[in-house]
């Protein structure tokens, strides 16, 4: 029985045992598609050179990790993006030469660039290794658009927006997990044949600890949380939402009004945040799925929860779906992408992406008086909603469902 052999790289979601979890599930839905043999290879920076195998029926999970704390490293990380080039391209072909009885049908890049591109270039320069070869390349972060609102503008982004034209030019797939995302590659590739969506999955952990949210009756709350929860990164612009609080409690002095942020990675970034900024402010450290729903529990039946995304541009934060799974109001900006099930969502309210902490005031507390009015008016209609939206869409974003889509996207391209 021939097999059917992936190389999938590298940081699938962020954290390894999911990103091993979504690829054995994965890999397991398309031997029970093909009744093949799958060898599915994953590449993580384990900060050690190993090769870990894990075998069980006709799936064989191959773990190749490699460490970036070496002059290829470093040269990746401050010049091509902390994309660990070298090390990657090292491990495959190291991979690929030892193992050469069988050919790798598909390749998936779960980062466009510069990692994608450095693949693609590989596969062309050793046309034998890769003869029949197909490569998805996925558009995650806003390093694919090098957007100068985000404050990403470089010496090197003319070049590498270059390269990433011609990494879409050359690949079979281009994967996307948002609207924004396809609109924005769209454009970029003149043409959407290309283009495939697949939204990103959630912990199961985060909605079976979760209580059900209470919209009703919110004239009896204590008042408001404005709860954004994820990375810190600038582009976030969390800077501008802080500062822009003292505005909002001018405005909305009849309210209660706090900003909780969860996401520092130290203590030295959590002080970092809170420098100059109102003790109704709050910010801690990064939880896990299962924390952060405890944290949430204790405030639902005080507050009204208004999930708050500022972004100047996010391609599609996991956190959205999660906001939505959990039946929160959601208010975003527009240049933040979304999965295109949110179009749906009962209580999504767009702002307008700003810097400026006046005019980011101004469309909060719009967005707010909107929230607040509509679940006065129409609380009962908005559970409903709110329960079908989940009962209809909720279940898409499983790590079960995602893995099953993957593996038809596979089979859609390989030759089986």
């Amino acid at each position: 029985m021939t097999h059917i052999h992936l190389i999938l790289l590298p940081g699938l979601t962020g954290n390894l045992s999911r990103d091993l979890r979504l690829a054995y599930l994965t890999a397991k839905k398309l031997s029970l598609i093909t009744k093949r043999r799958i060898r599915i290879a994953v590449v993580e920076n384990l900060g050690r050179d190993l090769t870990y195998t894990y075998e069980k029926g006709l799936v064989k999970l191959i773990i190749l990790g490699y460490s970036s704390h070496n002059i290829t490293g470093i040269f990746s990380k401050y010049v091509l993006r902390n994309q660990h080039l070298l090390p990657i391209l090292f491990k495959i072909l190291r991979y690929r030469v030892k193992d050469n009885k069988s050919n790798v049908n598909l390749v998936h890049s779960f980062y466009l660039y510069p990692t994608t591109f450095s693949v693609l270039l590989v596969m062309k320069l050793f046309r034998s290794l890769f003869a029949r070869t197909k490569l998805i390349a996925s558009v995650v972060g806003i390093d694919v658009i090098a957007c100068k609102e985000a404050k990403y503008g470089n010496l090197l982004n003319p070049i590498l927006n270059k390269l990433t034209r011609f990494t879409l030019e050359n690949v079979d797939v281009i994967h996307v997990h948002s609207d924004l995302a396809y609109k924005l590659v769209s454009k970029l590739c003149k043409g959407t044949y290309k283009l495939r969506y697949i939204p990103r999955f959630i912990d199961d952990a985060f909605l079976k600890n979760f209580k059900q949210y209470n919209l009703s009756n919110i004239s009896a709350k204590k008042g408001i949380i404005l709860l954004y929860y994820g990375r810190l990164a600038p582009f976030k612009n969390l800077r501008t939402l802080l500062t822009a609080f003292k505005y909002l409690k001018r405005h909305l002095n009849d309210k209660c009004i706090r900003i909780l942020v969860i996401g520092a990675k130290s203590d030295a970034e959590k002080k970092k945040l809170l420098s100059g900024v109102d003790p109704d402010i709050y910010i801690r450290k990064w939880k896990n799925s299962v924390e952060i729903a405890k944290i949430l529990n204790n405030l639902l039946n005080d507050y009204l929860i208004v999930f708050t995304h500022p972004a100047l541009i996010d391609l599609g934060p996991k956190t959205i779906i999660e906001a939505m799974s959990l039946g929160l109001p959601i208010l975003i900006t527009k240049t933040t992408g979304k999965p295109f099930e949110a179009n749906d969502y009962p209580l999504l309210v767009t702002m307008r992406p700003t810097t400026n902490p006046q005019v980011m005031a101004s469309e909060i507390i719009t967005g707010i008086r909107y929230i607040s009015k509509y679940l006065s008016e129409r609380s009962e209609d908005i559970l409903s909603e709110t329960h079908r939206w989940r009962v209809q869409h909720a279940g898409k974003f499983t790590i079960v469902n995602v893995s099953t889509r993957l593996a038809l996207l596979y089979l859609a391209e390989i030759s089986v």
